[in-house]
């Protein structure tokens, strides 16, 4: 494993701030392009009022969630499902796999041999083995020289809270070579995360504008111990991470998928923090299973249930129509015949209009205060 020292490139950075970071930010309404898919119909609804995109291409976002609640299947899955839009060929995808996450599951199979092909490392030795971000120094030489590539990608960082510094790797250096000699160690450990994260979003917000890329950095949660602060729930990296991002999602655990006694995978809600596309902050539930993945078609059968939409009726849901035919199965049998009918886009379309109808009559029907 490698271990760089990147002070020249951080330099660099510093240097080239120029009136590119100061352009006009994306707001909402301003952008008309293809929207990057999240992996969930759900989500992208939830992000962006559209069913078959949620994020914008050249922003950050900020992904924070518990333990074992899908933050590297939902990234996975965006993959996959970027995979499948042309207007993203030529984007590199690159996993900065920090906490080694995939090496329990199985790429090819769950997101197809495509995906696992085109997915990168950030480097890679001269034997061809992946090299991952050990610090934050790393990881910001790995997203500038892309950046400089001028090639579009979509990076994720998995996870913040991997990474040490270069700082921090000095000083641990310093205190055992004190102890080996019998003396104490000065200073203390400080955090210089928040400071060179603000630092870096800051110079390359501009930079990845510039190419269309998105910067996905993926957070734990962490007990929030400030007495006055109204969340449970914190992260590391400061407060730029949120004021940066376009969106900022939690991710939460609600319980187990089980066949009998046995569980076959988790059941995930995300929660939006911030959303600079629409302003709203929704949240959404979806199921993941171990040996099928994110189940994307669920999800939006139990939101058209949930919003009574489609009817329910004990196991059964009734008059679910789709293109005109009404449909009457139990839900396992729903989503069968959706799958085998390949009704996955009319089902995909249905709930974009009906998402947009029921958001459409939340706006106050009052006269404009402005013209």
């Amino acid at each position: 494993m490698r271990s760089k020292r990147v002070t020249d490139v951080t330099e660099q950075m510093e240097h080239d701030v120029t009136s590119e970071d100061q352009k006009e930010d994306m707001g909402p309404g301003k952008y008309s392009g293809p929207f990057i898919p999240t992996g969930s119909t759900m989500f992208n609804l939830a992000c962006s009022d559209s069913p078959f995109g949620g994020f914008i291409p050249g922003t950050i976002v900020h992904a924070v969630g518990d333990s074992s609640t899908g933050k590297t299947f939902q990234a996975y899955t965006m993959f996959a499902e970027i995979n499948r839009v042309k207007e993203f060929d030529d984007y590199l995808l690159i996993h900065d796999d920090v906490e080694r996450a995939t090496d329990s599951i199985n790429v090819p199979v769950l997101f197809g041999k495509s995906v696992a092909k085109r997915i990168q490392a950030p480097d890679y030795n001269k034997d061809g083995m992946p090299v991952y971000s050990d610090t934050i120094q790393d990881f910001y030489s790995n997203v500038w020289k892309l950046c400089e590539e001028g090639v579009p990608f979509v990076y994720v960082l998995d996870s913040l809270d991997s990474l040490t510094s270069d700082q921090e790797l000095d000083r641990v250096e310093e205190m055992v070579s004190a102890h080996d000699k019998g003396k104490e160690a000065k200073g203390s450990f400080k955090a210089e995360k928040p400071k060179t994260l603000s630092e870096f979003l800051r110079v390359m917000k501009a930079r990845l504008k510039e190419t269309k890329s998105l910067l996905m950095i993926i957070s734990q949660t962490r007990d929030n111990l400030e007495p006055m602060s109204h969340s449970k729930k914190t992260y590391t990296g400061g407060k730029a991470l949120k004021f940066y991002c376009y969106h900022e999602y939690w991710l939460m655990h609600l319980g187990a998928e089980k066949s009998g006694d046995k569980t076959i995978g988790n059941k995930t809600r995300i929660r939006i923090s911030k959303n600079r596309v629409t302003g709203k902050k929704r949240e959404i539930d979806f199921s993941i299973f171990d040996s099928y993945g994110l189940d994307d078609i669920g999800s939006m059968v139990d939101w058209l249930v949930k919003e009574n939409i489609w009817k329910k009726d004990g196991k059964h849901v009734i008059d679910a129509q789709l293109k005109g035919v009404q449909l009457q199965f139990r839900r396992g049998a729903l989503i069968d015949k959706i799958e085998d009918d390949n009704l996955e886009d009319d089902l995909r379309e249905f709930v974009g209009d009906e998402w947009k109808r029921i958001e459409d009559s939340l706006k106050l029907d009052r006269k404009r205060k402005y013209k």
